[in-house]
C-alpha cells in the first residue's frame, strides 16, 4: 500500500507516487518547463516525454521515494526523499501553475518529519543561492544553513539530540567538492541507465 502523509493544511497531502501517476507528473513538468529550466534544469531535461517519466518510475532508484503533493486531489508538485546513509536528502518542485500558495513548504515539512520519524539523524537539502524562494521554503520548514559557496547552499534539519553540522573547522570548498562529486556521480549513473534518453 502506498504511503500517504498528512500536511498542516486540510485538503493537502503527500501521496507516494507510482507509474500510475506518470501522466499527471508529466503534465506538471510540461506546464512548468520555463520555471524548471531556471531552477531544476535536470528535471526539465530528463522528462521530455511521458515515456521518459514512465521509464523513470519503472527504473526508480531503490534509495529514492517520490511523493506527489495533492491539493483537493489535484497534483500540484512533488517532493522526494533519498537515503544517503545516516542522513537523507530532500528535493521538491511545484507546478508553475500552483506556486506561491505554500505547497512547497507544506511538502517540505511533511517529508522532513517523515524522514526523522523513519530514523534519519539529519535531513539535508541543497539549493542554488539565486533560488531565494526555495531558501525561504526550507527556512520555514525548520532548516538551517550549514554551508555556502557560490554554487550551492546546504541546509539541514537534525533529529532531536543530534548536534547540527559544524563545517567551520573545514574548508567549505573541499566539503562542497565532495558533495558535488557525489551528485555528479549520481547523475552519471542515471545517464548510463538503459532507459536514459540523453
Amino acid at each position: 500500500m502506498n504511503v500517504i502523509l498528512p500536511t498542516d493544511r486540510e485538503g493537502v497531502e503527500l501521496r507516494e507516487l507510482t507509474i500510475a501517476n506518470a501522466a499527471e507528473y508529466f503534465d506538471a513538468v510540461d506546464n512548468s518547463r520555463a520555471h524548471l529550466r531556471e531552477f531544476e534544469p535536470g528535471t526539465e531535461k530528463k522528462y521530455r516525454t511521458l515515456e521518459d517519466v514512465e521509464k523513470s518510475f519503472e527504473d526508480q532508484d531503490p534509495t529514492k521515494v517520490r511523493f506527489g503533493i495533492y491539493a483537493d486531489d489535484q497534483f500540484v508538485g512533488t517532493v522526494n526523499l533519498r537515503d544517503h546513509g545516516p542522513e537523507a536528502r530532500v528535493g521538491y518542485w511545484v507546478d508553475a501553475r500552483y506556486t506561491s500558495r505554500g505547497f512547497a513548504t507544506l511538502g517540505a515539512v511533511a517529508i522532513t518529519e517523515y524522514a526523522i520519524d523513519a530514523g534519519f539523524k539529519r535531513v539535508e537539502a541543497e539549493v542554488i543561492p539565486e533560488n531565494t524562494a526555495s531558501l525561504r521554503v526550507l527556512e520555514k520548514a525548520g532548516y538551517r544553513e550549514f554551508a555556502r559557496i557560490d554554487a550551492a547552499v546546504g541546509l539541514e534539519v537534525c533529529a532531536e539530540g543530534v548536534e547540527p553540522t559544524d563545517w567551520s573547522m573545514y574548508d567549505h570548498q573541499e566539503m562542497w567538492d565532495a558533495i558535488l562529486i557525489d551528485t555528479v556521480l549520481e547523475q552519471i549513473q542515471e545517464l548510463r541507465s538503459p532507459n536514459s534518453t540523453s
